[in-house]
C-alpha cells in the first residue's frame, strides 16, 4: 500500500529502545559522537518533551533513533 501523495515515509537505519529518559539522552549524546562524520542523523524521543516536535525530527529523517520504551507507543501509527 502506498502512502498518500505528499506523505513521506521515514525508515530509520537503527532503532534503540531504552528503559528510561536519562539513558535515552545518554545514548543519543554518544551516538551523535559516533555518527558525526558519517552524515547519519541521530534522533531521540522521550517523555516530558512535546510529541509533535519529536515527530517532526523523526520525519526529517533519522538514521539512528533512540526511544524511551514508554514513548514508543505514542509514535506507533502517527508517522
Amino acid at each position: 500500500m502506498r502512502p498518500p501523495r505528499g506523505v513521506r515515509t521515514v525508515c530509520p537505519l537503527a532503532l534503540v529502545l531504552s528503559p528510561t529518559r536519562e539513558i535515552s539522552m545518554q545514548i543519543h549524546e554518544e551516538a551523535k559522537k559516533v555518527a558525526c562524520q558519517t552524515g547519519v542523523r541521530v534522533v531521540v524521543a522521550y517523555g516530558r518533551a512535546p510529541v509533535n516536535q519529536q515527530l517532526r525530527e523523526l520525519e526529517r529523517g533519522g538514521g539512528h533513533s533512540c526511544f524511551n520504551s514508554r514513548k514508543t507507543s505514542r509514535f506507533v501509527g502517527k508517522s
